[in-house]
């Protein structure tokens, strides 16, 4: 699969998932820091643009999902219901490395695409 190829399916995988999320009325945060460094971090956005261009600045990152109301943050952590982890560069299909089970019900089209790249 051409790098050309491998981006645009982890985009279609990327944006399967936060389009459900959206959807469903969830805020969604990206951390592109290991250590959730909230500086660092996009904080419960509802905005689809913002939330993908962050979430592909780096190789890595987190999309944490949060309830359409709440505290963000609780003792200068993330506060979230769970959360994606990807890594970008390696088959494309594979973009979503870790989740937590919880968030299975927001997984199913990301993962329909995943299934069919991978083949």
């Amino acid at each position: 699969m051409s790098v050309k190829m491998r981006q645009e399916v982890e985009r279609k995988i990327v944006s399967a998932f936060v389009d459900e999320a959206l959807a469903q009325g969830y805020r969604l945060s990206v951390s592109l820091e290991k250590g959730y460094d909230i500086d660092e971090c996009l904080l419960g956005s509802t905005d689809k643009d913002k939330i993908m261009e962050e979430a592909f600045v780096g190789d890595d990152c987190h999309i944490f999902v949060h309830e359409a109301t709440g505290d963000l943050l609780e003792d200068g952590k993330i506060n979230s219901i769970g959360w994606v982890y990807l890594v970008f560069g390696n088959d494309g299909w594979d973009v979503i490395s870790d989740y937590t089970t919880n968030l299975e019900f927001l997984m199913g089209e990301a993962l329909k695409i995943s299934d069919h790249y991978a083949g």
